[in-house]
């Protein structure tokens, strides 16, 4: 009888488990901005950067590195702008030349001037940015707060804004992007308490 009862008690768990199992589990997500994430480790690998050349940036160069990206960034404008010009493509016909602006090129050259004497120095930042940018990507770090909190993370896009969630429940979403970077942060002090002590 005992043996009987042990039994069925068995059977009941797993018919209970089987349920269970049959019905959809709720999934667990939140948003996360990336674009203040990345704002925040942009600003952070930027000025080790610059802390990596100290030695060897005077008033001087620091001066002919400022000039150089305000001229770098006007330029990208323009190419932006040349690049957004609609052309209606005409079927059968061969591809039309990009249009072209008289300044583009003498403007190309002057950001070529602008950048020669300075740019060991630039490269020398941007091998620093590369190198911690892929230590604490986005990517990496919602990986590393979310596992085995949520199933699901999506950008919250755009000043936060909810651009991208194309449907969610009335219930109230946690924003997790302010955790994720006190996770950099942590993590950012961790390993400068740890390069110190050697």
């Amino acid at each position: 009888m005992k043996k009987l009862l042990t039994f069925a008690t068995c059977l009941v768990a797993l018919a209970c488990n089987l349920r269970a199992a049959d019905q959809p589990q709720p999934i667990r997500w939140a948003v996360a901005s990336k674009q203040e994430i990345e704002t925040t480790i942009f600003k952070w690998t930027q000025a080790k950067a610059e802390e990596a050349t100290k030695d060897e940036a005077s008033p001087e160069i620091e001066e002919k590195i400022r000039a150089y990206q305000s001229l770098q960034m006007e330029f990208t404008m323009k190419y932006m702008h040349l690049r957004s010009i609609p052309m209606r493509p005409v079927f059968g016909a061969p591809p039309k030349p990009e249009p072209k602006d008289p300044e583009y090129d003498a403007m190309a050259k002057r950001v070529a001037d602008a950048k020669a004497p300075i740019a060991a120095i630039l490269d020398k930042r941007n091998n620093v940015m590369t190198k911690f940018r892929d230590q604490y990507s986005v990517e990496k770090l919602v990986s590393e707060y979310s596992k085995g909190r949520f199933d699901l993370v999506v950008d919250a896009g755009y000043r936060g804004t909810r651009d991208t969630v194309l449907f969610h429940t009335n219930g109230e979403v946690l924003d997790i992007t302010l955790a994720v970077i006190d996770l950099f942060e942590k993590k950012v002090a961790s390993a400068n308490e740890k390069s110190s002590k050697h």
